[in-house]
């Protein structure tokens, strides 16, 4: 059995038994939740879902969801909560931008950890603004330019091109003793490589409404309501990145 999988067996299953007191209905960061408001009755989309955690949130909301993952792991282990907790979800395992949609969407929903893994940001604003019905929402929560720059430099990334970077780790973030995560699960021994994408948020929002997407909602956080390896707890659950001076992360609405 890999570490992968015992890593999410353990974390799917102490969900299960509330081990870490927000089960799955409550996996959600507050932060998020401000964001996942009105959804009842709405069709939505949730891309890069991993293993579902929000994703069923996103229904315990009231909303008809769809979530997908290209990670076939991550797609089965969401299918087995799924049955295990009676959820309508539907779920697909395939690339966001390989995958031809038959339906369009009340609402589309991203939170953290994506805009690292986009390459063509343009392709990818077009895919959303087309996936969505007229005056559909595009909902994200998503960390800072800052925050994802001074976390590549902390993990040791170097710069391979414009402005991918590459960075060897574990399966996740070390802290405290040498065996631990951010997510109480063990560590790989195996080395792993992973090269993201460094994106510049204001950018990013710019090239939205380039696109037509219309305003409607922009608030930034000097905080994330989770600690990621070193960050500081600066209040009760609101965590600091000790090399980021402004905002950790951002949420927005916008409409078609």
């Amino acid at each position: 059995m890999s570490t992968n999988k015992i890593f999410w067996d353990a974390y799917v299953s102490d969900l299960l038994s509330n081990k870490y007191n927000y089960g799955v209905t409550h996996s959600a960061t507050k932060i998020e939740r401000e964001f996942m408001q009105e959804l009842e009755g709405k069709k939505v989309l949730h891309p890069f879902c991993n293993f579902g955690m929000n994703t069923f949130v996103l229904e315990d909301k009231g909303g008809v969801i769809t979530g997908l993952d290209y990670n076939a792991s991550a797609i089965q282990y969401a299918n087995d909560y799924k049955k295990r907790i009676g959820s309508n979800v539907e779920f697909i395992c395939d690339d966001f931008f390989e995958y031809e949609f038959k339906d369009k969407y009340d609402v589309i929903f991203l939170s953290y950890g994506i805009l690292d893994w986009v390459e063509d940001i343009d392709a990818f604003i077009d895919k959303l603004y087309t996936l969505l019905e007229d005056e559909g929402r595009f909902i994200m929560v998503e960390f800072t330019t800052q925050f994802f720059e001074a976390k590549f430099k902390q993990l040791g990334g170097k710069v391979l091109k414009d402005n991918q970077y590459e960075i060897k780790t574990d399966l996740t973030h070390r802290v405290g003793t040498p065996n631990s995560s951010i997510m109480g699960g063990n560590i790989s021994e195996e080395e792993v490589i992973m090269r993201p994408y460094l994106h510049n948020t204001n950018r990013f929002i710019s090239r939205l409404l380039t696109r037509g997407f219309k305003e409607g909602y922009v608030k930034y956080f000097d905080h994330i309501n989770f600690r990621m390896g070193n960050d500081i707890e600066i209040a009760k659950n609101r965590y600091k990145n000790k090399d980021v001076e402004g905002n950790m992360c951002f949420g927005l609405i916008f409409y078609k």
